[in-house]
């Protein structure tokens, strides 16, 4: 799979992953589940629906999922972006039964990016530390970058560059 985000809910394990590529008819992010075992076998639940907001950012699919829990609610996160672009977009759906892909709820998009923006709002990943839940994001333009998420769905506060690729 491409782009995968792996977790577990009561002893079923679960894959979501980059889109099928189909510039015709857009993706949305593919989901697999294995009950007891990663070892498998793995059952192929089909894909999240595309939330119709994201077909604004020209995607062939949305791509490089990450889903975090928090209390009783899993969130999915995932970009929106047509390649070599940073007019982009990272949204976020929100459910309690991962395995069930039509319950899952989109939110619309956290964060996105411009023509301009010094980032690309793709490929997120989403952590909670001592002091919160924080969003990093980025790679194309210059670098990787993270803020602060209040509430799992507002970015807050300065953005903090991470890394940059030596030029």
């Amino acid at each position: 799979v491409h782009d995968p985000t792996l977790f577990e809910d009561r002893g079923t394990y679960y894959v979501f992953s980059t889109g099928v590529l189909n510039p015709a008819d857009p993706g949305g992010i593919f989901a697999r589940r294995s009950t007891g075992t990663l070892a498998g076998p793995w059952e192929s639940l089909g894909a999240v629906p595309l939330p119709e907001w994201t077909r604004a950012y020209g995607i062939n699919h949305l791509w490089a999922p990450h889903v975090v829990q928090r209390g009783r609610d899993f969130y999915l996160y995932y970009a929106a972006s047509s390649f070599g672009s940073n007019r982009s977009a990272i949204g976020v759906a929100r459910t309690r039964t991962p395995g069930d892909l039509d319950s899952w709820v989109d939110l619309g998009p956290v964060l996105t990016s411009e023509p301009g923006d010094d980032y690309n709002a793709i490929d997120p990943m989403v952590f909670a530390d001592r002091t919160g839940w924080w969003i990093t994001f980025g790679s194309f333009w210059d670098g990787i970058k993270m803020r602060r998420l209040v509430g799992m769905t507002e970015p807050v506060g300065p953005v903090h560059s991470l890394a940059r690729h030596p030029e």
